[in-house]
C-alpha cells in the first residue's frame, strides 16, 4: 500500500485541497491519503471556522482516507514548530511514502535549496544580526535568505505555503526521513480576496461564509453538505468575540513572570500585553494594541491562544507522542491496523487512552481543553458544554 501524508488545517476544505489530493494520488499511485490536521485552533492564532470533527468529515468526503489530529501544542505554533511537530508525527507512522504540500513556487528543487540554507549554523547568526535593526523575525529571515542565496530565494519566504513547504523539507532533513516530499503549485493566493473560477483561498472562503454568501462553487458537494449542516445546526462559524472577556480577564490577572512562560514571549513583550489589557477588552483590539513592526499580529494572536490554552515553552518544545484518530474510511481503517503495532498510542476511544509519559498526557489534556473552550464559541449556546472529546467518536465510513 502506497501512502501519502498531507499536513493541513482544512479551514475549510475546498476544491484546491481536493485537487491536490486527486493529482498526487493519481500521479504517484497512492492507495491511502493521510491528513494530519490541526484541531480546533489553528496556526495563525485563531479558532477554526468549524470544529475538528466537521472538518475531518469534510476531508474524508473530499478524498482523504484517514484524518489524524495534529496536537494543539504544535498546531498553534510558528511555522517552524508547526512543521517539525507534524513531520515528526508523520515520520513516526513508519509507513508513509510521500509528504504532499502545496506551494506558490511549485519547484521542489528550489525549495530544498532554501531548506538547506536554513540548516546552516551561520544562517541563524545572520538572522540575529539583522534582528538588531528592529525588524520582525519573518522579515529578518527573508533578508538572511536573500543574503545567502539571492533575493528570489528571500522572496520565497514571503509566501506562506512556500515557507511551510521549506519547513517541512527542513524537518525531513533533520529527521533523516526516507519520506519523499512532493509539491503542487497553488493557483490562488493564500489571502486572495477574489475568486479564480472554482478556486478560492481558505481565507476568502471564511470571509464569504461569515457573510452568509454562496460558496457552493468552491467546495466539493459532499464536503459542502457537511459544512452547511454545521452552519444550519448552529455549530459554525465559530464566534471569536466570545473569547473577549476571557482573554481580557486572563491578561488582567497574569503576572509578567507567568506570561514569560509562554512560547515566543521575550524581550519585554509581556509588559505590552499587560498594558494593553488595562484599556482594551477584546481579543482583536488587544492584539492590535500589542503588535509592533517587530512583533507581528499573527505572533501576538498565537500568544493569546497559548495563554488561553495553557501552552508553555516546555511543552511547545517537546515532541508528539500519540496518534489521535478523527476520521477514517475502509482504506484508512486498514492502515490503522498496521500502525497499531507502533509503540505510539493510537487513540480512537478517548476514554480508553493510555499514555506512556506525563508529557503525552499533558499534551492530550491541552487538546481536550482546546475542545472545551472551542465549544463556547459555537453560535448556538445549546452546544456550549464540555467533554466533547469524550462524547464524540471518530467518524468512520465503510467505503471510500
Amino acid at each position: 500500500m502506497k501512502t501519502m501524508a498531507i499536513v493541513c488545517e482544512y479551514n475549510p476544505f475546498h476544491n484546491g485541497h481536493a485537487y491536490q489530493i486527486s493529482q498526487h494520488r493519481t500521479g504517484y499511485g497512492v492507495d491511502c491519503v493521510i491528513a494530519v490536521m490541526s484541531g480546533n485552533f489553528v496556526q495563525r492564532g485563531a479558532p477554526a471556522i468549524c470544529d475538528k470533527w466537521t472538518r475531518a468529515e469534510m476531508a474524508l468526503s473530499g478524498g482523504c482516507d484517514l484524518v489524524l489530529e495534529l496536537p494543539t501544542v504544535f498546531a498553534t505554533q510558528s511555522a517552524e514548530r508547526f512543521a517539525f511537530g507534524a513531520v515528526q508525527l508523520i515520520d513516526r507512522l513508519g509507513l508513509v511514502d510521500y509528504l504532499s504540500f502545496g506551494s506558490e513556487c511549485g519547484d521542489i528543487g528550489i525549495l530544498k535549496q532554501a531548506a538547506c540554507a536554513l540548516l546552516k549554523p551561520d544562517f541563524n547568526e545572520q538572522v540575529s544580526v539583522i534582528l538588531k535593526s528592529g525588524i520582525s523575525y519573518p522579515a529578518a529571515r527573508e533578508q538572511a535568505m536573500s543574503d545567502f542565496l539571492g533575493k528570489e530565494y528571500g522572496d520565497l519566504l514571503s509566501e506562506p505555503n512556500n515557507l511551510l513547504g521549506i519547513e517541512y523539507l527542513k524537518s525531513l532533513m533533520l529527521l533523516n526521513s526516507k519520506i519523499e516530499p512532493v509539491t503542487l503549485t497553488r493557483t490562488v493566493s493564500h489571502h486572495a480576496a477574489s475568486n479564480n473560477e472554482n478556486y478560492c483561498s481558505a481565507s476568502h472562503l471564511r470571509t464569504l461564509t461569515e457573510q452568509g454568501k454562496d460558496i457552493s462553487s468552491f467546495i466539493p458537494a459532499d464536503s459542502l453538505a457537511v459544512l452547511n449542516n454545521a452552519i444550519k445546526t448552529g455549530k459554525a462559524p465559530a464566534d471569536i468575540s466570545k473569547l473577549d472577556s476571557i482573554i481580557t480577564y486572563l491578561l488582567r490577572t497574569k503576572s509578567e513572570d507567568e506570561l514569560r512562560m509562554l512560547p515566543d514571549v521575550s524581550e519585554g513583550i509581556e509588559k505590552r500585553f499587560i498594558e494593553a489589557a488595562k484599556s482594551e477588552n477584546t481579543f482583536i483590539s488587544i492584539s492590535e494594541s500589542v503588535k509592533t513592526k517587530r512583533y507581528t499580529k499573527t505572533r501576538i494572536d498565537r500568544t493569546l491562544i497559548h495563554m488561553l490554552l495553557g501552552i508553555n515553552k516546555d511543552i511547545a518544545n517537546s515532541t508528539p507522542e500519540y496518534f489521535r484518530v478523527l476520521a477514517a474510511n475502509s482504506v484508512g481503517t486498514a492502515f490503522l491496523k498496521t500502525i497499531k503495532k507502533n509503540d505510539y498510542p493510537v487513540i480512537t476511544k478517548t476514554a480508553n487512552a493510555i499514555f506512556t509519559s506525563k508529557n503525552a498526557e499533558d499534551m492530550f489534556n491541552i487538546d481536550c481543553r482546546a475542545t472545551d473552550i472551542y465549544a463556547m464559541l459555537y453560535p448556538d449556546n445549546k452546544y456550549n458544554y464540555a467533554g466533547l472529546d469524550f462524547i464524540n467518536s471518530p467518524i468512520i465510513k465503510t467505503s471510500r
